[in-house]
């Protein structure tokens, strides 16, 4: 039944009463909610600044965990019909309604539109009618009657500004430090704060996060500022805010004789100021800004970011804050200044923080004070860094840190902590070739991605595994800005696929690139399968293991038909299992410095995965290897001939190509693919070939380098595709039947 509901909600002003619509009873029950103003969430603190009005994109409220209470028989055309109003509870005008349909799967998105266009700096009070409020927490709603009520409040900038704020401030230096040091930075301030908590943030000059401090509390008068970045000579921006507003300011900068110099006041033209505003009105559009305006090194990068953000919304906020707009179309502007490389001090920032962040290792102040007259003397003479760059050369030291660990360990008892992860100044030392050199070469990333690339076929294999290469060579970018980046964790793959498609292949090249990335510190590959795993008594499984996962440390373990290790065995008497019990320590590690692959049948490895709790979530990725195609098998075919300089005549040509697609439309689910080409041309053609050869006594260069047609249609009499025949695989499937090759 509906009805009309006259309610007095007190105001800051005055009293006034709203004419609501209700149900009675209710169509709907709700636990939770969000209350967003475009991007940000209003739900715990119910305010929003007026002078962001005209860039917010509308008012979206999200209902959670909604319920439909009323009988199913008792349903009507507007069972699922919810009224929103708005009020004003200055003067009590309605300003805003609007109807939306709830939706049936527990969670709604409601959207008021136009809403903003009708408000201005007062308090408001939302109303949801047919929709009951039962929170399961600390209620952010009231509910009356059946009608649930939230109150926000528009302010203005006076209103925000008006608060005292934090004055009269201090940075030194936490204790007597040289210019370039990861110390602290101390920062004191006076407060007459009534109870409102600011959140902190201080940017170097590159707008890079040295720190940040949320919800910082009104008795707090002082800070440490310890940073995972170098405190370097330059100039720095520290910004209190009040989840509204930057309410204050100090700037400071670190001379290169390690003094520091500071002075109080917000300057709303600066860099740090204008991205504070956007991350407290746009907090996802703000990562973007971060990523693409003061940081991209690459265009990949930052198209690879702006897949997640709406460019739109993103060229708003820039001509809202005076940043420069930084897309046009599906290229970034060639008016903003994007670095393909990194200067000096970003270069050692990032190397540091691969060192710190990355390897957990801190560096001695000796190290640092040898590290910061590199960058001072030497670093121009080498072509200017990029990530992949401070990733190899963040190798090489943490080779010459092992190195010396191994060498110094007897010596280092007393201090043994300290010791193992402690860089010391002999361990900086890196080839750098010149920048000719370095023109000449490719990155070890770039010659790795070309041989995966190169590879025959595979292109929706290989295009998603670059995806996987660029999220996370994206959050490594994030993460050395001090950004904080979506964790990559582990990236254990299964490799659905049938024989000779390429697998083991594509596993070295992973290996390769994960090194070339810092994820693996070798990235060689070891093969295995069940035969290599499996022992034949009691503990022999277990000991294989050890050994195993103590050689694949740094590398990529690749398991070859993985589902054989899994026997659907009540009595566990087969020790298959015992392989995957060893496994799953390793494979719940975040970093585990190790790529764990297990390849197969996808019918027979999710059998196994489904069947094994422990492995399911265990693996990030899931490739497909589709089957060559004819035309690849001869492409394919003609790479191994060309690789040891044979050739084909042309009607050889002709119809090495023309088996290939024979035996592609008789193959079998055991068709081997890539492999069953190269027992072709290495055991069947070139065979042929050399027995005509010697036996015509002409043994001439020219005949020993030019395939013939006989030479293949020999071949392919023993190669032909003969009949299917059905063979178990090796698999057993619970209730212990095995399937059947078609």
């Amino acid at each position: 039944m509906t009805r009309r509901l006259r309610t007095n909600i007190p105001s800051t002003a005055t009293a006034c009463e709203h004419d609501i619509p209700t149900f009675d009873p209710p169509s709907y029950k709700f636990s939770n909610a969000s209350i967003f103003f475009g991007e940000k969430d209003i739900s715990d603190q119910p305010l929003y600044i007026e002078e962001d009005l005209a860039n917010c994109e509308g008012i979206i409220i999200a209902i959670h965990d909604n319920e439909l209470i009323i009988p199913e028989e008792e349903t009507t055309d507007t069972t699922e019909v919810m009224e929103i109003l708005v009020y004003s509870d200055e003067d009590g005008r309605r300003v805003y309604e609007t109807t939306e349909v709830l939706d049936n799967d527990g969670y709604s998105m409601l959207r008021l539109r136009h809403c903003i266009d009708h408000l201005r700096a007062g308090a408001y009070t939302i109303y949801l009618s047919n929709l009951r409020y039962e929170p399961n927490g600390d209620p952010l709603f009231e509910n009356r009657d059946n009608v649930t009520a939230f109150k926000f409040r528009i302010l203005s900038r006076e209103e925000v500004l008006s608060e005292p704020a934090p004055h009269g401030f201090k940075v030194t230096r936490a204790c007597k430090s040289p210019a370039m040091a990861n110390d602290s930075i101390r920062l004191e301030y006076s407060s007459h704060r009534q109870g409102t908590n600011l959140d902190f943030y201080c940017y170097n000059e590159h707008m890079v996060l040295m720190y940040e401090h949320e919800g910082l509390p009104p008795h707090i008068t002082g800070m440490n500022m310890r940073s995972n970045h170098l405190w370097q000579p330059g100039h720095y921006s520290c910004i209190f805010d009040n989840g509204i507003l930057p309410v204050a300011a100090v700037e400071f900068d670190i001379t290169p004789d390690g003094k520091i110099l500071w002075k109080e006041g917000i300057d709303e033209k600066s860099a740090a100021y204008r991205l504070t505003r956007i991350r407290e009105c746009a907090p996802q559009t703000f990562l973007t800004m971060q990523a693409s305006i003061c940081m991209a090194g690459d265009l990949e990068f930052t198209n690879a970011c702006l897949e997640w953000y709406d460019r739109l919304v993103v060229n708003k906020l820039c001509e809202r804050y005076e940043c420069p707009k930084v897309y046009e179309s599906t290229q970034l502007d060639d008016s903003v200044p994007i670095p393909a490389t990194y200067n000096a001090s970003h270069s050692m920032d990032v190397l540091y923080e691969i060192l710190k962040e990355q390897k957990k290792l801190t560096l001695t102040p000796a190290a640092i004070e040898k590290l910061s007259q590199w960058f001072a003397t030497e670093y121009a003479k080498t072509t200017p860094w990029n990530y992949e760059k401070a990733c190899q050369v963040g190798n090489k030291i943490i080779e010459n840190f092992n190195k010396r660990r191994q060498e110094q360990l007897d010596d280092h008892w007393s201090d043994l902590y300290t010791f193992l992860t402690s860089i010391e100044p002999e361990d900086l030392d890196w080839d750098t070739p010149d920048d000719e050199e370095q023109e000449e070469s490719p990155t070890d990333y770039d010659e790795a991605m070309s041989d995966l690339r190169e590879m025959v076929g595979l292109e929706k294999l290989k295009s998603d595994l670059e995806k996987v290469f660029t999220h996370v060579r994206f959050n490594q970018l994030r993460e050395s800005y001090g950004l904080p980046g979506s964790s990559n964790g582990a990236h254990h793959m299964l490799f659905y696929g049938n024989p000779g498609t390429g697998k083991t292949t594509v596993a070295k090249h992973i290996g390769k690139i994960f090194h070339a990335m810092g994820l693996l510190t070798d990235g060689d590959v070891i093969v295995t399968d069940r035969s290599k795993l499996v022992g034949r008594y009691l503990g022999e499984t277990e000991t294989n293991m050890k050994e195993l996962l103590e050689e694949a440390e740094g590398k990529v373990l690749f398991i070859d038909e993985a589902y054989s290790l899994f026997v659907n065995d009540s009595e566990r008497s087969d020790f298959g299992h015992r392989v995957i019990e060893s496994l799953l320590p390793k494979m719940a590690e975040e970093d585990p410095n190790m790529l764990i692959i297990m390849a197969g049948y996808e019918d027979e490895l999710n059998q196994m995965v489904k069947i094994n709790p422990g492995l399911q979530g265990r693996f990030a990725h899931k490739m497909h290897f589709s089957d060559y195609t004819a035309d690849e098998l001869m492409r394919i075919a003609q790479l191994v001939l060309e690789q040891d300089r044979y050739e084909l005549e042309e009607t050889a040509r002709e119809y090495l190509h023309d088996t290939i697609r024979e035996a592609v439309a008789h193959k079998s689910r055991l068709f081997s693919n890539a492999r069953w080409v190269g027992q072709y041309v290495h055991n069947g053609i070139l065979p042929a070939m050399a027995e005509r050869v010697m036996k015509s006594g002409k043994a001439d260069e020219r005949a020993c380098q030019f395939i013939l047609k006989s030479d293949i249609e020999t071949a392919w009499a023993e190669y032909a595709p003969k009949e299917s025949v059905n063979v178990p695989i090796g698999f057993q499937f619970p209730g212990g039947q095995k399937e059947k090759n078609p």
